[in-house]
């Protein structure tokens, strides 16, 4: 198996996840690991060919105690030298003409707080950090994709939909080579 080789691949970059993937200082730094990581598109034999379609997911995993350290002002944007936090500036990133975006993430699970008007940690819920994320990506003049057939085209999905739907087809009760209760396993 090629990476890759079904023609897509999907990355994650959690920025704030680890030590080796930093939360960004700008947007040229966001913009150098997207860049790279959509370079996978190519192959190093064959530099100047698109060997497979590259979709970027973008998320910012900071925690609440690194949350003061990452308020930086906008430094690119119409919102340039707003005071941001981490999930905010990612989300502005992310919405600009040349970031190379395909996908925003955010949710608790990555980022579970907020921070208040006074650089105050708060407690959040998903609903308020999608808000936020949508107001930041809509004041950079980015529309939300919601069309379920562009979305699977562009992430490439289709081709694992067809395939289990072959597979489905050819075992419509889901007998793909496993006993279908527990008893014919211990048989």
């Amino acid at each position: 198996m090629r990476l890759g080789g079904g023609g897509q691949l999907n990355i994650i970059l959690l920025f704030g996840f680890s030590p080796r993937l930093p939360f960004p200082e700008s947007y040229n730094e966001f913009r150098d690991v997207v860049k790279t990581a959509k370079s996978l598109e190519y192959d190093i034999a064959e530099p100047g060919v698109v060997k497979r379609k590259v979709t970027i997911t973008v998320g910012a995993a900071v925690i609440p105690q690194h949350a003061e350290k990452n308020v930086k002002p906008m430094d690119v944007g119409p919102r340039k030298g707003v005071m941001m936090c981490a999930m905010r500036r990612l989300a502005a990133y992310a919405a600009q003409p040349d970031s190379q975006v395909d996908i925003l993430r955010v949710g608790m699970e990555d980022t579970p707080y907020t921070l208040d008007k006074y650089g105050e940690v708060r407690i959040t819920n998903n609903n308020q950090l999608f808000k936020i994320a949508l107001q930041e990506v809509e004041e950079n003049g980015v529309e939300i994709e919601t069309d379920s057939t562009k979305i699977v085209q562009r992430m490439g999905i289709s081709k694992v939909r067809d395939a289990l739907f072959g597979a489905q087809r050819q075992s419509p009760l889901g007998e793909f080579g496993f006993p279908l209760i527990e008893s014919e396993a211990i048989a």
